[in-house]
């Protein structure tokens, strides 16, 4: 049976709510923060990239019962009007391989279909996670475009690499 939950556009996170499900990811955030601990859940929801504004930020939350089961952050226009860039896209970690990742990505694609302007969705996978993500966002039809960059968080050095899909496949 699957879980009742309900994908909602937050305006104003309850920070506690984050920090619960980035503290049920240690996995993640080791290999993406260099064994440290990452930004608290507030630097995430306030983060944006080089060039982006508050404006461009939308982030959203799959909740039930039971609390926030995953979030994702997604910039919008950037890097250029044509593309929306996902921040973090993240499950509870005890909950992974339910189906949760990719009901979050369904929402954010959804809430991207008033945005005309947006054809193409982007993400970086750090050097350091991409044996988990790699396989995930290749099941959504993401693909490497050639870009990367190097990447540094904590005690973490890699490199992140760029990956695309279309928004309407």
């Amino acid at each position: 049976m699957t879980e009742a939950l309900e994908a909602r556009r937050r305006r104003r996170w309850r920070a506690g709510a984050l920090a619960i499900l980035l503290a049920a990811n240690p996995g993640y955030l080791a290999r993406v923060g260099g064994g440290s601990r990452l930004a608290d859940a507030r630097d995430v929801l306030t983060a944006f990239p080089a060039g982006a504004g508050r404006e461009q930020k939308i982030s959203l939350g799959l909740s039930g019962a039971a609390g926030l089961a995953a979030c994702a952050d997604v910039n919008v226009g950037w890097p250029n009007p044509a593309h929306a860039h996902v921040g973090l896209l993240m499950t509870a970690g005890e909950r992974d391989r339910h189906g949760l990742g990719r009901r979050m990505h369904d929402a954010v694609v959804a809430t991207l279909e008033v945005y005309p302007q947006v054809r193409t969705l982007r993400l970086a996978i750090v050097g350091t996670n991409a044996h988990v993500a790699e396989p995930f966002w290749s099941a959504l039809g993401y693909c490497p475009n050639g870009e990367s960059k190097p990447y540094a968080s904590g005690g973490a050095e890699s490199v992140a690499r760029v990956w695309e899909r279309a928004l309407s496949q």
